[in-house]
């Protein structure tokens, strides 16, 4: 799967995704979703999003078939974010496309000095409002809003970005800085490891995957983050993991577990 930002010419295919997507997951019926669809995902609202500076727009791409299979939009104001819409192909549901979309679009956001993050879920999408309740946000407010006329619910749930470093299991946010990270080194606020054959990755703090003990850190064999090495465990300080193409990340030496228990929920729902 290749990460990348839409273009102009996706907008076709976006179309046809949010169709995909929504009627295969929301409890509305063909109409309602039409006109969804009909006001959120027309061609020139698609392709004005590519440009516009305080939106935040990103794809999954599958490589083999050449074509989008996911997406996610965002929007930024001030120090405020928002999660409008994620979408992702009923036929790769299961394979971490949308749990993948979340983490980019959260993580973008906070980037950009997002404090507080949205995200709206209609009504009709009971599992999207599950997801974002496991990933700390909290259901803030309800509102009726309209497409084609024709009035639906939907509720808010409202993340405080400023302290969401990284999540466990259970829910919780845990600060990085607060833990101690065993067989690591920290210099000039860069933390690295140093592999059994010598050679030193590099953790990004930010880049984080839950596990059953402790969040398993992206690493990289770069500074600049350009090579992804694989990932270091925060429960033992083991670099020995393995991961399988469900997003299934375990550690060897402790036994520690990442499993995408939000992917299959996740890529089930759309905002």
């Amino acid at each position: 799967m290749k990460l990348r930002e839409p273009t102009a010419g996706d907008a076709e295919r976006i179309h046809e995704l949010a169709r995909s997507a929504m009627t295969a997951s929301y409890s509305l019926s063909p109409q309602q979703i039409e006109n969804v669809i009909t006001e959120q995902f027309a061609e020139a609202r698609v392709t004005g999003l590519v440009d516009a500076p305080d939106d935040r727009v990103f794809a999954l791409e599958d490589e083999e078939f050449d074509t989008l299979v996911g997406l996610t939009e965002g929007h930024l104001d001030g120090s405020s974010g928002e999660i409008r819409w994620l979408l992702v192909d009923p036929e790769h549901r299961g394979k971490g496309v949308g749990t993948e979309l979340f983490e980019t679009i959260v993580e973008k956001l906070r980037e950009d000095g997002a404090e507080r993050i949205d995200a709206n879920v209609l009504d009709a999408d009971r599992e999207g409002a599950q997801f974002f309740e496991e990933q700390g946000f909290e259901r803030t407010d309800d509102r009726q809003v309209e497409y084609g006329g024709e009035p639906l619910v939907e509720h808010r749930y409202t993340l405080d970005a400023s302290e969401r470093e990284m999540s466990d299991d259970t829910g919780g946010y845990i600060d990085p800085t607060e833990m101690t990270l065993e067989n690591t080194e920290t210099h000039d606020g860069t933390t690295t490891a140093t592999t059994e054959d010598g050679e030193t990755v590099y953790l990004n703090l930010e880049e984080t995957k839950s596990g059953t003990e402790h969040p398993f850190f992206v690493t990289y064999s770069d500074e600049a983050e350009k090579n992804r090495y694989g990932y270091y465990c925060s429960n033992c300080g083991s670099l020995k993991t393995t991961r399988d193409a469900q997003d299934h990340i375990e550690c060897t030496e402790c036994g520690n577990v990442h499993t995408p228990k939000s992917a299959e929920s996740y890529d089930d729902s759309y905002l």
